[in-house]
């Protein structure tokens, strides 16, 4: 959560790093990840997103549609983090599962997660985002009140592992803790909210790493 900020790309780098960076991961490992779903009695292969409950946060107005939207200054670092997690489940959702899984027939899930609020580095961001003193003060304001790495594990470790995401049919849902449907916001539920980002994102990283950057993506089917 920080200041408005570019990339050396020239996009929002909040949607740069916890996002197009993702799609971009997840696009050329999915050849790899469906040879291992081949494999027979394998577990089922799981591609997991850490979003945030802060995707709550996301503007009002957020509609996906072109670069000049992202790259807003004006937006506030809660809103441009919030906006990124709201990326984060929508690619889960209407991405992966409603483009990429179903229409292959990929025995592959996909989920996103909240790890809670956990004490890591990201606090020492305050500083730069609120300013020396008032980010120093809020930083251990909120710090005793989080939980630790560990305990901040736990939502992945369970999403990657539990039996339970198999037996409940929950592929492409998102979790607020370990087993608990999120109930995500209005904007997360929103089909063509997502139809548009998956097109900017595929427009943004051909247009920056090149038209050859992502395979298609039913590479490896078969």
């Amino acid at each position: 959560v920080n200041t408005y900020g570019e990339s050396s790309d020239g996009i929002d780098r909040h949607m740069a790093v916890n996002h197009l960076g993702h799609v971009l991961l997840v696009n050329r490992i999915l050849p790899l990840v469906r040879k291992t779903a081949a494999i027979p009695s394998a577990p089922t292969p799981r591609i997991i997103s850490v979003s945030s409950e802060l995707h709550r946060d996301a503007p009002s107005n957020t509609s996906f549609a072109s670069l000049d939207e992202l790259n807003d200054p004006s937006l506030r670092g809660d809103q441009l983090y919030g906006r990124s997690k709201l990326a984060n489940i929508l690619f889960t959702k209407y991405g992966l599962e409603e483009r990429v899984f179903r229409p292959n027939g990929d025995h592959i899930i996909a989920l996103a997660v909240h790890p809670g609020a956990v004490h890591t580095g990201q606090q020492d961001q305050f500083k730069e985002l609120y300013g020396p003193l008032f980010g120093t003060v809020l930083k251990y304001l909120v710090v005793p009140f989080m939980r630790n790495p560990d305990q901040g594990s736990l939502s992945t470790l369970w999403a990657a592992t539990s039996d339970d995401v198999e037996k409940n049919g929950w592929a492409g849902k998102y979790f607020s803790d370990p087993g608990k449907l999120g109930g995500e916001s209005k904007q997360a539920c929103d089909t063509e909210l997502g139809a548009r980002l998956w097109k900017l994102s595929e427009d943004l990283i051909k247009e920056k790493a090149g038209a050859d950057a992502l395979l298609p993506w039913d590479a490896g089917r078969g």
